[in-house]
């Protein structure tokens, strides 16, 4: 961290980045509990978090996931497509999911690169207030900042937003520095994994439902635009 680097692959025991999937991996897969079938999920930030080696919250989902049994490869950058061709080994995508902080800048090529790997992305971030000013607070996120939130990061498909750093004070710089929430990484590696059980079950056994908005509510005020239905 602190290197002028633009994009590379990131993982907290490395000393320094990877420039290729295949060569992070060959390096990964030698590390205890880690194997050639061990399910991968990216996790992908913003080059700034690395450059200023604000890296906390990524540290600690990396770990977090490893304990559970879910290999992570930590991938920084700018937009996806800017990082996609950190996310293939001989042209193809070993990663099952996509833990995604870096989707606030809204581009049409971020749901290219999704669709193209067949890969399936959580949308995760972090606040810039405080622990205590989130927890205290009624509203939770500033109503300002919803739109680049969640708004850009469900236009090119993520789902299931989850905050999962506040900023705090440095106490001897003064400085803002992104801490992770310890309660909603654990969360986060709940849905992964069930992520990565819905993918390898049988499709008989899947059960799906639609969740429909309807606002005022009523039968009347019922509709089914865009869909095939009787």
């Amino acid at each position: 961290p602190g290197d002028p680097v633009s994009a590379g692959l990131y993982h907290p025991d490395s000393g320094v980045p990877f420039h290729a999937l295949k060569d992070y991996l060959a390096w990964y897969r030698q590390r205890p509990g880690i194997g050639p079938a061990t399910p991968l999920v990216g996790v992908s930030f913003y080059s700034n978090a690395y450059k200023f080696a604000d890296l906390a919250y990524i540290d600690a989902l990396i770990r977090k996931l490893e304990q559970a049994g879910v290999g992570a490869v930590g991938v920084f950058g700018g937009t996806l497509a800017d990082m996609a061709p950190l996310l293939d080994v001989d042209g193809r995508c070993p990663l099952r999911l996509l833990l995604a902080m870096n989707l606030t800048m809204s581009r049409a090529s971020n749901a290219d690169v999704l669709a193209a790997r067949r890969l399936h992305v959580l949308h995760l971030f972090a606040t810039r207030e405080s622990a205590a000013l989130w927890a205290a607070s009624k509203q939770g996120l500033p109503a300002a900042r919803i739109p680049l939130l969640y708004g850009a990061p469900e236009r090119v498909g993520a789902t299931e937003g989850i905050l999962i750093g506040t900023t705090e004070n440095d106490a001897a710089t003064g400085a803002g520095r992104t801490m992770p929430v310890e309660e909603r990484i654990d969360a986060v590696v709940k849905r992964v994994r069930k992520w990565i059980a819905l993918q390898v079950k049988p499709r008989p056994e899947r059960r799906v439902a639609l969740i429909y908005y309807n606002n005022p509510p009523g039968k009347g005020n019922f509709g089914a635009s865009y869909l095939n239905v009787p």
